[in-house]
């Protein structure tokens, strides 16, 4: 744990990241375990950590139904319809 976050403030955003696993489980009509990849991916496509994507996905400023897994790619990778 990095001595520099305080406690409740790591808290808040573990709840983030649940929650927006919870909405990617939900929209993409996945388990939570695959939702959990799903989000992971997603961060890695616009190259974003995943506390920024899980907090894009519970402000709606992210649609998680709109990235689709690349076809043939032996990773499952999602794909950015904004950025193919």
């Amino acid at each position: 744990m990095d001595d520099d976050i305080p406690p409740n403030d790591l808290s808040r955003e573990e709840v983030v990241i649940f929650v927006a696993e919870g909405i990617v489980c939900e929209r993409l009509g996945v388990s939570i375990d695959e939702a959990v990849v799903a989000l992971a991916d997603m961060a890695v496509t616009r190259d974003l950590s995943l506390l920024e994507m899980a907090r894009a996905v519970v402000a709606d400023e992210v649609d998680p139904g709109s990235y689709t897994r690349a076809r043939g790619d032996p990773g499952g990778r999602m794909t950015d319809p904004n950025t193919g």
